[in-house]
Formats: C-alpha cells, structure tokens, sequence
C-alpha cells in the first residue's frame, strides 16, 4: 500500500520544519499540515508543502499539540500529544485511501488468468446524519434517539471535545487494524476514518465526512467478508 511520510519534524525557535514525501521519497506537493490546540482542536497554524514537500509553520508556542496532515487521495492521519519544543522530532505517516472512501474510485487490472481475490460483500453504503447524544445502526442506516439495542455507536460530548463510543457488542478501531479502543475522538478532523466491527460479524468503515457542534454526518460502508 502506498503511503506518504512526513519526515523531520524539528521545533525550533517556536517554528515547526517538515517534508512531505512519499515511501520511495518523492516530494509531495499540497499536503495540509496543521498544528491543533491539544484541548480543543482548535487549528493554531497551519500551511501547506511546496513543490519540494517542504513546509514551515511559525509562530507556534511550545505545548502540548495535535499535528493532522492529509493529502489528496490520503487518509487523514492525526498525532496527538505532540510536545512542541527545541529539538524535538515527530513522524506521521498517511495511507492511500481505501475503494469505499467518499468520491473515491479504485479499480483493478488483473493479468490474464488472475483469480479474483476475496473481496468483502458489501451490505449497505451511504451517509447517515447522527444527531449528538443519538445512535447510529450501521446496517440499517437509522440513527435512533435516545440509541436502542440495535445501535453500533454514538456521539457524545465532552466538555468540548466530541467523541464516539461503541455500544452493545460492537467495537471501535481507529486504524482499521484489528486494534480497539474505547472511543475516538472527532471533533475538527473531517475526514477522519475508522472501522467498527460488530458481534455477528458484520464490519463497517466509516467516515467524518462533516460535522456543527450538535450532528456529524458519516459516510458507511458496511460489509460482510465472503466464506
């Protein structure tokens, strides 16, 4: 899978220096970068990567950020708890986006006599506009208020801060890679994605395509792994 690495990361002098690249070392032009508040998420600073993939952003206090970057065709890909200071060095890599992202579309050219690979089945996809503190069934695209015995996850909020939590047997996980965790946190990163495995096998993957301070709206593909 291709990915793109942002390499380099030194603090100095208030000011944060990267490069962009990609896994064989090619520049990456146009790649957002942005500095986030730690509590809020606020964007402290932001720019963009030159032809070369550089990128330089100033003025930032020494603290505690988040650091998001993305680029097109990439999965956003956020680090938290990134301590801001002299000589201090961060990494964060960005994933090629998968077939069921939003506007995306993938295809394959198999040699002649190539098998098909095992491709999920997929059950239901489309978006679903979650009111905060209702559920979200992902198979059935219904967002019940208050969530009920069918719903997979819900938005909640925080102080300021807005997360997901999943509800009854299903589980989060943030990278798609078989790793749960007890919520995600969403607020300020449209365009965060995450997986969310259900307890009769079902999976899906889901979107932050948009999101106000009381609805997110997410788009879901829901699939079911042919046996």
């Amino acid at each position: 899978m291709g990915m793109i690495t942002l390499l380099g990361a030194l603090a100095i002098a208030a000011s944060l220096r990267g490069v962009v690249v990609d896994v064989t070392g090619g520049s990456i032009r146009n790649a957002a970068v942005r500095v986030l508040n730690g509590e809020s998420h606020a964007v402290v600073a932001s720019a963009t990567s030159d032809d070369q993939g550089s990128f330089l952003i100033a003025g930032v206090e020494p603290g505690t950020y988040a650091v998001a970057a993305s680029a097109a065709g990439f999965r956003l890909r956020v680090l938290d708890g990134v301590e801001i200071h002299d000589a201090d060095w961060g990494k964060i890599q960005l994933e090629v986006q998968p077939c069921d992202a939003p506007a995306v579309s993938c295809f394959t050219v198999l040699a002649a006599g190539a098998s098909v690979p095992d491709e999920p089945k997929i059950l239901r996809q489309g978006g679903l506009l979650v009111p905060q503190n209702c559920g979200a069934d992902l198979l059935e695209a219904k967002a019940p208020c208050p969530p009920g015995k069918q719903a997979d996850l819900t938005v909640q909020q925080d102080g300021a801060k807005m997360f997901v939590l999943p509800l009854n047997a299903a589980t989060l996980d943030l990278r798609c890679n078989g790793q749960p965790g007890p919520r995600i946190r969403i607020d300020g990163l449209a365009g965060l994605d995450f997986c969310v495995h259900r307890g009769d096998g079902l999976e899906s993957h889901v979107y932050v395509s948009w999101m106000s301070s009381i609805e997110v709206r997410l788009w879901i593909t829901t699939t079911r792994r042919q046996r």
